[in-house]
């Protein structure tokens, strides 16, 4: 077996290598998903709610929800990133909310941390 030493065909397959080996940490792999927020907004004196989903960061999710509410007294309820997110409003007018990896995982969180009697699912979204 002849071996390589000092030549040049060694330090260039040494090179390629080491180079394909950096662009692969660096850069990931050729799929990977960028993170995708939604969050949803409501008010609490009408009970109005909105969304915004698929959106590259929390502060541009959370301005669409407010702005969708449509109502001046609308505030973020939550937030979430690639996952879906419910809210709740029970009989006693209080809130509750849920995030899941379904809607119907979101949907049971926001009806379980409910603390008033018969919540009802009043949003539920998911990102993409």
């Amino acid at each position: 077996m002849k071996k390589f030493g000092n030549s040049v065909l060694a330090r260039v397959a040494l090179s390629a290598a080491v180079t394909a080996a950096v662009l692969t940490v660096v850069a990931g792999p050729a799929n990977a998903k960028s993170d995708e927020w939604g969050a949803i907004a409501y008010s609490p004196s009408t009970g109005e709610t909105g969304w915004g989903r698929n959106y590259s960061t929390k502060q541009r999710a959370e301005r669409a929800a407010i702005e969708t509410c449509k109502k001046s007294d609308c505030k973020v309820a939550l937030n979430f990133v690639n996952k879906c997110g419910a809210v709740a409003q029970a009989r006693d007018g209080s809130w509750s909310i849920g995030r899941g990896s379904t809607k119907s995982a979101a949907n049971a969180k926001a009806k379980a941390a409910a603390t008033g009697r018969n919540p009802q699912i009043k949003e539920s979204v998911c990102t993409d």
